[in-house]
């Protein structure tokens, strides 16, 4: 049984050095508000914002994470 499974256009695989090497270190992600947030919206009568989906690019050696400003947009998260 692999450590890993993940979906690439609806099949699994299971190899995960071939598909590194393929793709890259990248993986599926979701970005959103906190529950906090989400919470004090809804009790406020404000709609929450859906999590927004995509592609990730897996960096173990940064220092910052960086987000497309339109992906934190539509997650109603803070851009700078």
């Amino acid at each position: 049984m692999p450590l890993i499974t993940f979906r690439i256009a609806d099949q699994a695989c299971n190899s995960v050095p071939l598909e590194l090497q393929n793709r890259g270190p990248i993986a599926q992600m979701s970005i959103s508000i906190s529950d906090g947030q989400r919470r004090s919206l809804v009790r406020t009568g404000k709609p929450a914002p859906p999590p927004v989906t995509g592609l990730a690019l897996l960096d173990t050696g940064a220092t910052v994470t960086c987000v497309a400003t339109q992906a934190a947009e539509e997650a109603g998260l803070p851009t700078v």
